[in-house]
């Protein structure tokens, strides 16, 4: 693991890259309002998909190298944790096509309960904002 001092700089870095993504977005927005164009549409969704990458490795680097007193850490940690849970039940759901039906009740149960962690996660992850914004 990094020192703190570079830890510090690699996630200020991260967070520099997201701002600089959601600013290009907001004026390829305004421009788009203005002047509708179907090259300005598609650089937005360029970009949409650019910001959610870079909240992503944001996320990931505030995890891995921030400390639960960091500004931001449970809602990037509850983010990732949604992220990833979101990514696991998906791929359970696309395995239970190809499962023997008896096998297919087992993983819908298992999808089911990860389903419900996952709302209990979001949940937290609320709460977790509204008390940082408090």
């Amino acid at each position: 693991m990094p020192s703190s001092d570079v830890a510090q700089v690699l996630l200020l870095g991260r967070q520099l890259v997201l701002q600089s993504k959601r600013l290009l977005l907001a004026s390829n927005e305004r421009r788009f309002r203005v002047r509708e164009g179907e090259g300005l549409r598609e650089a937005g969704e360029r970009l949409r998909g650019e910001v959610d990458g870079a909240q992503s490795a944001y996320r990931s680097a505030l995890v891995k190298l921030g400390s639960p007193s960091t500004p931001g850490y449970w809602p990037a940690a509850y983010s990732h944790l949604i992220e990833r849970a979101d990514h696991l039940s998906g791929r359970l759901k696309s395995a239970a096509a190809d499962t023997p039906h008896a096998g297919r009740y087992e993983i819908a149960v298992e999808v089911e309960l990860l389903d419900e962690l996952i709302d209990e996660w979001r949940d937290s992850l609320r709460t977790s904002i509204l008390e940082a914004t408090a």
